[in-house]
């Protein structure tokens, strides 16, 4: 009983740890390439952004998409993405397939990126 008690407790304290921490998500996802400089992905097309991938340009692939499975970038709307200073690789891609892509994609400080997808 006493262990069962111990335990129940340490789950206790663990949860409110968590949700005093919140989920993390303050605006502007992890990209796992560092911070000191913004990417401001700005979507001035007529469809949701769907997909957004950040690589280094060494990298040959761009990896996994910045959004996640369920967050999308709205018409009108815009995203930030923290990363070190640096050139980068970019990638928008529409819900639709509909993609825009950079290389060599300078971001210092805040950068916007404007993407106007239509498809």
């Amino acid at each position: 009983m006493f262990n069962k008690r111990i335990w129940v407790l340490a789950v206790v304290m663990l949860l409110l740890g968590a949700i005093a921490c919140g989920s993390g998500v303050t605006g502007s996802p992890d990209t796992g390439l560092g911070t000191g400089a913004t990417l401001e992905v700005v979507n001035n097309g007529t469809v949701d952004i769907c997909y957004v991938y950040i690589s280094l340009p060494t990298d040959t692939t761009f990896g996994e998409d910045k959004l996640g499975a369920v967050e999308v970038i709205s018409t009108g709307a815009s995203r930030s993405f923290e990363v070190a200073p640096g050139e980068y690789d970019i990638r928008a891609e529409s819900c639709g397939g509909d993609f825009t892509e950079e290389y060599g994609y300078s971001i210092n400080g805040t950068t916007n990126w404007s993407v106007a997808l239509t498809n």
